[in-house]
């Protein structure tokens, strides 16, 4: 399984890794990414490791234990008229895809997703994608995302629900997943990959 998070953005602070630690520190969740991770958007691509711990939430079990989780990353720059224009006129399905799969045409739209949404779409210039594989996972990266949002007055986008959210109702989702957290799959943290 391959889950997609996307935050629309305009840009960064320097210190926003920091910034976003100390947010998700107020959820319970003491985070530390990797040393080696290189916070310049526009040279990290990859897989971010994070060490986190639940310090007084969560499952009994899971509490003030170190776990290694992480997701994949990537920053990349975001054209409204672009995507706009792909919505609006669809590529054709070739020979193949008509003939083996039945895919017919697809209609073209008049939005991305709908007139507010495109509104404040059009305000940003930067995406940052995180794609994640397992159940451990899926709390930082839900969270981590959520948080940046807020921090960046960015929009949080889940692609698999066609849903786009405001920082508020992206934040509003961490508490259920923190109590949620899947205990029998996290890795402990046994110190840090070289």
């Amino acid at each position: 399984m391959s889950i997609d998070i996307n935050v629309y953005l305009s840009g960064l602070p320097k210190d926003w890794i920091a910034r976003v630690t100390k947010r998700l520190l107020e959820f319970g969740l003491e985070c530390e990414v990797h040393p080696d991770y290189k916070s310049d958007y526009e040279t990290h691509m990859g897989h971010l490791p994070i060490k986190m711990k639940l310090v007084n939430v969560g499952p009994a079990e899971a509490r003030e234990k170190e776990f290694l989780t992480g997701f994949e990353c990537a920053f990349s720059d975001f054209d409204y008229a672009e995507e706009l224009k792909e919505v609006r006129y669809p590529a054709k399905p070739n020979f193949v895809q008509k003939l083996l799969f039945k895919q017919a045409q697809a209609p073209g739209r008049e939005f991305i997703k709908d007139e507010i949404t495109d509104d404040l779409l059009q305000s940003y210039s930067k995406i940052f994608a995180i794609n994640y594989h397992h159940a451990n996972e899926e709390l930082i990266s839900h969270a981590f995302a959520a948080v940046l949002t807020e921090l960046v007055s960015g929009l949080f986008n889940d692609p698999q629900a066609d849903q786009y959210l405001p920082a508020k109702a992206a934040i509003d989702a961490i508490p259920g997943l923190i109590d949620e957290l899947p205990v029998d799959e996290m890795v402990p943290f046994e110190g840090w990959e070289e």
